[in-house]
């Protein structure tokens, strides 16, 4: 049941509109309610569909804001019957969402009725002006259909705005009309009676055999009949009726005679057309954007819309864009009269684009002048032409031509296609970015590649040499050399050079993870022997920093695991190094323990900690909870891992306070099942190349 006070009991000013809100969830509504909340809007509130359409079978709302996610029936299968039923389907439907941007579930709202979607949480802004422009049209269209009501009384009870009228029932000669007849058509009422098929002759063409069968089923049935229909007036101009048509005896009662009451419509009909145009255009516009929101590939989406623009607007359409400085493209061209297949850029030139391409101001031809046309093998009724811009610089340039009969562009025309270039030019600017973007991300993956392998083609054999020396020394013992000194010497470079391989790989990773290609090698091992041997092999460099590590496990007998060893030993010596290097000269802990299938590996530091605000930005690329200017790195070790642990299945959590260490844990799956890396988006892309500048202190320009 809708909310007490929403309907009847509400009292209304003439100026106040309905706003129907559909949303099963209370604090929805109020939020609506409170965003929309104006004295001149009337806010109808329905918890349900149900109660919506009760509401819809007696009130006609200017706009229905409706939420699409509902529990018995949810926003499509509402308005799909609303849309279903003749009064109510040109209301105009707004769903608000929270949950779906995808375009094939934009597309359904539309197919559904729809005329667009607002986002949650919502810009009130946004929210109000939308609502406004639906609500001012619903108010000017009460205010024309109230007054042409009254009107059509006023003309009933007076006969001054009706034609009073009565044809004999067979010859259907007109044997009386009102005076007022001469009034609304300009016809002298003589001519009417003198001239036995004047009033037949004068009717509408295409309206005279409509009218003509409405008479005779007035005849036939004995009943009132009614119709619409159209009169020429003596101004050649076109005039709605409502005419009744009844069958009574003549006053003589010699035989019967048809007597008509054609009452003005036109002011109706008219509102009825404006508003006709008005969905239209809201139609189309809507139907451009989703096309242009379809594609990258803005040169088939312009075509899209110049398809559409052709089928309903206009004759022929345009687009040319400024490709480089001094140059520009045909990028899209639609035609829709055969007889504009010759037109050509030199009559668009005649036209004025270069105009629209030095100053950037929209040109406009209702009517175009004489002079041109005297330039044309072809007729030339009316022209639109409208810069695209991006950020303030002239980017092309639209345009619509209209050449069939009794076709103009109007001023509502005029402003629906300054709306669709502003559109066209942002859906532009975004395609091109895009493209810029890639070519970027690919530049950047060639140069990563490229350098990777020029930094590690040396290392090699350098780090061979240097082992070699070092054996050389040790076996030959020269008493001249003094092998302590060389011995350091060596083993500083054979670090440096484990450093450098190090950051190399983290490199050629995070360019595989970047473009959605790390892959893992799956196969099963011993998970305790595999401990100790890391633990092994990095016992030198620990002890050079003076750090004793104890490892514990709840396993007493082997652990076999199933991942790929490569990529967890990095896992497990990346926490271990960033142990040593956070709590230098201090003992660290590493437990181990399985349970529900999982197993869970704890490193414990006795280090400086992380503050509290630093906890989840230390797993981002290239972040690091202290300065880079006193512990070395990329700030990419922490990132790796926990891709590599996503990719496994698995998980890591921190648990740490300043000044007292941190607690590394992470829980994987004993049988890790492959998990394919996806492809990121843009913005992700975009997000890694602006990180790492920012990292490395690279100036980013606009």
């Amino acid at each position: 049941m809708l909310p007490e006070g929403n309907l009847k009991s509400k009292v209304k000013t003439d100026d106040k509109v309905d706003i129907l809100l559909v949303d099963d969830r209370p604090e929805n509504l109020l939020i609506l309610e409170t965003v929309l909340l104006s004295p001149a809007l009337n806010l109808i509130k329905a918890s349900s569909g149900d109660e919506a359409l009760s509401y819809l079978l007696e009130h006609e709302p200017a706009v229905i804001l409706m939420d699409i996610q509902m529990s018995n029936i949810d926003g499509f299968e509402i308005a799909s019957l609303i849309k279903q039923n003749e009064r109510t389907r040109d209301i105009p439907i707004i769903f608000v969402t929270a949950f779906n941007k995808d375009e094939r579930y934009i597309h359904k709202g539309y197919l559904h009725g729809a005329i667009d979607y607002i986002y949650k949480p919502y810009d009130a802004y946004i929210l109000k002006s939308k609502v406004a422009v639906f609500a001012d049209l619903a108010r000017k269209t009460k205010r024309l259909i109230h007054a042409e009501r009254k009107k059509y009384l006023d003309l009933v009870d007076g006969i001054s705005h009706g034609i009073v009228w009565s044809v004999d029932s067979e010859s259907l000669a007109i044997s009386f009309v009102s005076p007022s007849a001469e009034k609304i058509l300009g016809y002298p009422t003589e001519r009417w009676v003198r001239e036995a098929d004047f009033f037949f002759d004068h009717l509408y063409p295409s309206d005279r055999a409509k009218v003509f069968k409405a008479i005779e089923s007035a005849k036939s049935q004995r009943e009132d009949v009614k119709i619409e229909h159209r009169f020429v007036s003596a101004q050649g101009r076109e005039v709605w009726f409502h005419t009744q048509l009844k069958v009574a005896p003549k006053t003589d009662g010699s035989t019967h005679e048809i007597r008509g009451l054609s009452v003005d419509i036109t002011a109706i009909k008219e509102t009825e057309e404006v508003l006709r145009q008005n969905k239209a255009r809201s139609d189309f516009l809507a139907a451009s954007s989703f096309l242009l929101g379809q594609s990258l590939e803005y040169e088939d989406t312009l075509r899209g819309v110049g398809e559409l623009t052709v089928s309903q607007f206009a004759d022929w359409f345009a687009v040319h864009l400024i490709t480089r400085p001094g140059e520009v493209k045909l990028t899209a061209l639609c035609i829709g009269d055969e007889n504009l297949q010759e037109f050509s850029t030199e009559m668009l030139e005649a036209l004025g684009i270069s105009d629209v391409f030095e100053k950037g101001n929209p040109k406009f031809m209702p009517e175009v002048p004489k002079e041109h046309l005297t330039k044309f093998r072809f007729k030339l009724n009316s022209a639109l032409m409208m810069p695209l811009t991006s950020r303030g610089k002239i980017i092309g340039v639209m345009t619509w031509l209209k050449s069939k009969p009794n076709t103009n562009f109007s001023d509502d025309d005029f402003k629906m296609a300054e709306d669709l270039a502003k559109r066209t030019s942002v859906a532009i600017e975004n395609a091109v970015f895009h493209h810029v973007a890639q070519a970027a991300i690919r530049l950047r993956d060639g140069f990563l590649s490229v350098a990777s392998h020029e930094l590690k083609t040396p290392l090699t054999p350098l780090k061979l040499q240097t082992q070699m020396l070092g054996r050389m020394l040790r076996t030959l013992g020269n008493a001249n050399l003094k092998n302590e000194k060389v011995e350091k010497i060596l083993m500083t470079l054979d670090r440096q050079i484990d450093r450098l391989s190090l950051l190399v790989e983290e490199l050629l990773d995070i360019s595989k993870m970047s473009n959605g290609q790390l892959s893992l090698s799956l196969e099963e091992f011993d998970l305790i022997d595999f401990m100790h041997d890391i633990l092994a092999r990095f016992s030198e460099q620990l002890q050079s920093v003076d750090c004793q590590v104890t490892f514990n496990s709840d396993q007493s007998t082997a652990l076999i695991v199933k991942w790929d060893r490569f990529r967890m030993e990095q896992v497990i010596v990346n926490l271990i190094t960033n142990a040593a290097k956070y709590g230098h000269g201090k003992p660290i802990h590493i437990n181990l323990c399985r349970h529900d299938g999982a197993v869970e590996i704890s490193v414990l530091d006795h280090g400086i900690g992380i503050a509290p605000g630093d906890l989840d930005r230390i797993f981002n690329r290239f972040e690091r909870a202290v300065s880079g200017q006193h512990f070395a790195g990329l700030g990419l070790g922490l990132y790796i891992v926990t891709q590599l642990l996503d990719a496994h299945g698995g998980k890591i959590r921190v648990a740490s306070e300043v000044g007292h260490g941190s607690t590394f844990t992470i829980t994987v799956p004993e049988k890790a099942v492959r998990i394919e890396s996806k492809e990121p988006g843009l913005a992700e892309k975009l997000d890694f190349a602006v990180q790492y500048a920012k990292s490395n202190a690279v100036e980013i320009r606009s």
